[in-house]
């Protein structure tokens, strides 16, 4: 998982946001997990760009973990 949160921080928001919300591509808890890690500065960033449901969706997620 380091890996990936590293690649993740450093990809554009935009970018990082489109990936994630691919439907079918990572779990749910595989999004919040990844988010859960990166730099919260760049977390949010990513939260931003993307759909407010999904968003929404991962932030309830990100409380249980």
């Amino acid at each position: 998982l380091k890996e990936v949160v590293t690649f993740y921080n450093k990809l554009k928001p935009s970018a990082a946001a489109d990936i994630l919300q691919q439907e079918g591509q990572l779990g749910d808890t595989t999004v919040a997990l990844i988010m859960k890690n990166l730099q919260p500065a760049h977390m949010a960033k990513i939260m931003g760009f993307m759909n407010p449901e999904f968003a929404a969706r991962i932030t309830k997620l990100l409380q249980s973990l």
